[in-house]
């Protein structure tokens, strides 16, 4: 069998597994990511992750839900890499891997702490042909506390979550060196390694997990994460009440008034507070409060989709997701150049290409919406998003759609 296949078979099992329904959708999505993997050359990535996943399973370790815009793959989610399926919440695989990008896929998953190096030997047991090693890395500053690994006469530390797996030839001999009993690939370049680009893989341990498989080893399995249903009132309650110590992410003191305030009644609401509560985004709170809580005005009645787009998100522009969402919808392009462009908008402070990507942008208006043109292009000095977003997105998407 191909990898190809191998892979295909792979999905299609896992598909069946979570009782997907392999629709039209489901295939056409199904069938595009493949074509990019394969077209990438990323088709040995997805498998020896698959094999990864396979043994965290078979160990039963807690694994978050997913990293990043990994959550935008659907052969991810049927390979059980992540846990979210990107058709149902809205999310797109050209921010995962771009077709129009020529770089290397980049996925994490979490652990319960202290299971890596289980997961490692038993990943060498089942790929023997492969060579796998732990990755050590010049230190960015001494450390006493630190055990260092000398090699070559320099001091190095084995870094927290990657590996380096490779099946295709052994890295240069030079790179490579044993540290008590233990191989290890060292680099001293981590952005400018090309091995690294493709055969590294990111198992990081986190302690929150271990908590709450011990949490769960005192109440039982009917509350396991990955049992526990996304819609219960009590848990709102609980976040309503500002009840919130030692729940990650939400222990923050000053979380307790914005949500007696905002009164969450979802799992989406509990997202925007997330990504809102840092700093920047956060001084707009009152903003989205009283948005939700009193109603937004339509400022675009004349092309409902973009009350649609934005309605989950109280009329706010706050995921980059929605951008790109936006871009497509509204202006026509397709999702891989509306991710293209909101890569180039997060990065560029050159004008000339914002004012080529604006001029794009409203011709794109004009030919695939009916928005009318004091909307399109904007006569005032009025901010045109309600959100200071620039941590997420530098409020570069300003020149392109007056939202507000």
């Amino acid at each position: 069998m191909t990898k190809i296949a191998s892979l295909r078979k792979l999905i299609f099992d896992g598909a069946k597994s979570k009782s997907l329904e392999i629709d039209d959708q489901t295939l056409d999505r199904l069938s595009y990511e493949l074509a990019v993997i394969e077209k990438l050359n990323q088709i040995e990535y997805f498998l020896i992750y698959a094999k990864i996943i396979e043994i965290c399973n078979g160990e039963r370790l807690l694994r978050s839900y997913g990293r990043g815009s990994a959550c935008g793959s659907l052969v991810n989610y049927c390979l059980d890499i992540t846990k979210i399926n990107p058709l149902k919440n809205g999310l797109f695989f050209e921010r995962f891997l771009n077709p129009l990008v020529s770089t290397y896929v980049d996925i994490d998953i979490d652990i319960p702490a202290g299971c890596q190096e289980m997961v490692v030997e038993k990943l060498k047991a089942e790929l023997p042909t492969h060579f796998i090693y732990y990755l050590a890395t010049l230190p960015s500053a001494i450390n006493q506390n630190r055990k260092d690994l000398i090699i070559n006469n320099l001091a190095y530390k084995k870094h927290a979550w990657a590996v380096i797996i490779t099946s295709d030839q052994r890295p240069d001999p030079d790179s490579v060196a044993t540290f008590e009993n233990t191989e290890y690939y060292y680099s001293q370049a981590l952005k400018n390694d090309p091995l690294l680009d493709h055969s590294k893989y990111d198992i990081l341990e986190l302690n929150y997990l271990n908590k709450l498989d011990l949490i769960v080893s005192k109440i039982g399995q009917k509350y396991h994460p990955y049992n526990l249903p996304l819609n219960d009132k009590k848990v709102f309650e609980l976040f309503k009440k500002g009840d919130l110590a030692n729940v990650f992410q939400f222990e923050s003191s000053s979380l307790k008034r914005v949500f007696a305030e905002f009164i969450p009644n979802s799992i989406e609401d509990l997202c925007i507070i997330n990504a809102m509560f840092r700093p920047g985004p956060m001084v707009n709170i009152p903003v989205l409060i009283h948005s939700k809580q009193k109603g937004y005005r339509n400022r675009f009645p004349s092309d409902l989709r973009v009350k649609k787009i934005l309605n989950e998100t109280y009329g706010l522009l706050i995921y980059q997701e929605t951008s790109i969402q936006l871009l497509n919808e509204i202006s026509g392009f397709s999702l891989s150049e509306a991710d293209m462009i909101r890569r180039k908008l997060i990065k560029t402070k050159d004008q000339d290409e914002i004012a080529q990507i604006k001029t794009k942008f409203i011709l794109g208006c004009k030919a695939n919406s009916t928005l009318k043109d004091q909307v399109i292009i904007p006569v005032h000095t009025e901010p045109l998003i309600p959100i200071d977003i620039e941590p997420l997105f530098r409020m570069k998407l300003n020149h392109l759609l007056k939202l507000y």
